[in-house]
């Protein structure tokens, strides 16, 4: 393979290398020979977009440069210039000649002719000037970088031949010049020597002088050491009395501190008190407010705190309590209006009752003869055997509103209930027994309340006391729930009572209404003929067969 071009003698680098000596790194690689890295893939993009604009402005350079040297545009050459001589010879014959019409419609011709080449050569102008003012603009900008690039060269020029001409000097230089410049580093370093002696030896050396106040300061220690020695001893003395006095009241301050907030003072250097979870003298908190007692603390003041707080819980309670023992005796003095409102309800249904039993039974004997009568009269001879028929038929439909038993069942039922109802008034005797037994409680818990605060068994029996008064008024609730669900029994079931007799009168007023049709009817048929005698053995049997369904209906 050759190692340089045939035709130039440019050697041929590997890749990503160039320069005369391949020592650079080639177009489109980055950083130092030898380190060449291929730049990244749109590099080439860009490189032939900017080729392009590199060649458009030399173009345009190199075309400013020619109309700059020769004042003639491009387009604007010999050629054009040949043909306006012409031109102007034409006019110059015609001005010569003595035809003025033809003359004066030729310049006018001219004239058109020069106005649209003038216009035509303005507009090529301004865009020839635009095109050199743009060029004018980035030809400065080149200048400017290439002012600073040939600074820089400058620069580097000048860095090099310094270091040229150091490099020459040293190379240059014989045993004469390198001796000489050891005896004058000589000369400095004795001279260096001699201020370090006079710094530490002489009379106003500062080594001498250190000594001088030595002496002096040892003298003076000297003459004072018998004072201060005995002076010293006195105050030892007295440091370890105040020492002993300090420690003394060190374990007074541990004792009271665990009496008084359940842990012992060991505070830290930020007051905080880590092996203490209860705190004590001299303690704070993360806030820096003291810390003293806490949860689970034995000392005066958690059992204090717990005194109040039970002392405030209880105060709620008992006005908690004193509210539901009011409501509750609303409640038993409504419960006790109600059960006698029930009770004179269920007396005045059972005095009814009883009226209307007597009632009913006065009816079903009227009832009775009535249907004796109807077989005594069917039994006669001549009756009409139509109306025999009829009024057998009425006899079959007519039934009893009620019997006996059906009564006494009613009557039982509101006496069972009016006993409940004498249940009910043991139950408002036994809540009201209740209510005061709470007020007993509460007033014990009022009085023991106050004394709560002092003593913590008080607090206890103050909380016993309450909780028992809670208890009678739960159980005084109860009763009187349920005496309410029995007045509502009560009361339905006398509603059911009153509602039944009522149907039994609008039955036994239907059965009457029909006993008297029928009295009527058999009435108008003892006045009929002899005729219908023998229809009347027909429903004698129909009303033998009625009266054994009455006397059913009776059982």
């Amino acid at each position: 393979m050759a190692q340089c071009d045939r035709l130039t003698g440019a050697c041929e680098c590997r890749e990503g290398a160039a320069g005369k000596r391949c020592d650079e790194c080639a177009r489109g690689f980055t950083g130092d020979f030898p380190s060449c890295v291929q730049c990244h893939p749109c590099f080439q993009l860009w490189d032939d977009a900017v080729c392009q604009i590199k060649r458009d402005l030399e173009h345009i350079q190199y075309t400013a440069q020619k109309i700059l040297e020769s004042g003639v545009m491009p387009d604007i050459g010999d050629t054009r210039i040949r043909e306006l001589e012409m031109k102007l010879l034409e006019v110059q014959d015609l001005i010569s000649s003595e035809d003025g019409d033809r003359i004066h419609q030729l310049i006018g011709q001219s004239i058109d002719d020069l106005r649209a080449e003038i216009a035509l050569t303005d507009g090529r102008l301004m865009g020839v000037a635009r095109e050199i003012n743009s060029t004018s603009e980035e030809e400065s900008e080149l200048r400017r970088t290439l002012s600073d690039l040939e600074q820089q060269l400058r620069d580097v020029n000048a860095t090099v031949a310094h270091k040229q001409r150091v490099l020459d000097d040293f190379l240059t230089s014989g045993f004469a010049d390198q001796f000489e410049k050891v005896k004058k580093y000589y000369q400095e370093s004795l001279t260096a020597e001699d201020k370090c002696d006079a710094s530490v030896s002489g009379p106003l050396s500062p080594v001498e002088q250190s000594k001088t106040s030595r002496a002096v300061t040892e003298n003076l220690l000297n003459a004072t050491r018998d004072n201060f020695l005995r002076a010293l001893a006195a105050q030892n003395k007295s440091l370890s009395e105040l020492q002993q006095k300090d420690l003394d009241l060190d374990k007074k301050v541990h004792h009271l501190s665990h009496k008084v907030c359940g842990g012992h003072s060991n505070a830290s250097v930020n007051g905080s008190c880590p092996h203490s979870r209860c705190g004590g003298a001299g303690c704070r908190d993360d806030q820096g407010n003291p810390a003293c007692g806490g949860d689970e603390c034995n000392g005066t003041v958690s059992t204090s705190v717990r005194a109040l707080t039970l002392a405030r819980n209880a105060t709620d309670r008992v006005s908690a309590a004193n509210e539901e023992l009011q409501g509750v005796a609303r409640k038993l003095q409504d419960i006790a209006t109600l059960t006698q409102d029930v009770k004179n309800q269920a007396m005045n249904t059972l005095e009814k009752v009883q009226k209307k039993k007597d009632q009913f039974e006065n009816n079903n004997k009227k009832l009775k003869d009535f249907i004796k009568k109807i077989r005594d009269f069917l039994t006669e001879e001549g009756a009409d055997p139509e109306s025999i028929e009829k009024v057998a038929l009425q006899v079959l439909a007519i039934t009893l509103p009620a019997n006996t038993t059906t009564l006494d069942k009613m009557v039982m039922r509101i006496k069972d209930r009016l006993s409940n109802l004498t249940d009910v008034e043991g139950i408002v005797n036994q809540t009201a027994q209740h209510i005061r037994k709470a007020k007993e409680l509460l007033t014990e818990a009022e009085e023991a309340k106050s004394r709560a605060e002092g003593v913590k068994d008080t607090a206890n029996s103050t909380k016993q006391a309450l909780d028992e008064s809670e208890k009678a008024i739960k159980e005084a609730t109860d009763a009187l729930t349920e005496a309410h669900d029995n007045l509502n029994s009560t009361r339905n079931a006398t509603f059911e009572v009153a509602e039944r007799l009522r149907q039994l009168e609008e039955k036994q007023d239907d059965v009457m209404t029909r006993l008297n049709n029928l009295t009527a009817e058999v009435e108008a048929l003892r006045n009929k003929t002899e005729q219908n005698r023998q229809m009347a053995k027909d429903a004698k049997a129909l009303a033998s067969n009625a009266t054994r369904e009455a006397s059913s209906l009776e059982q």
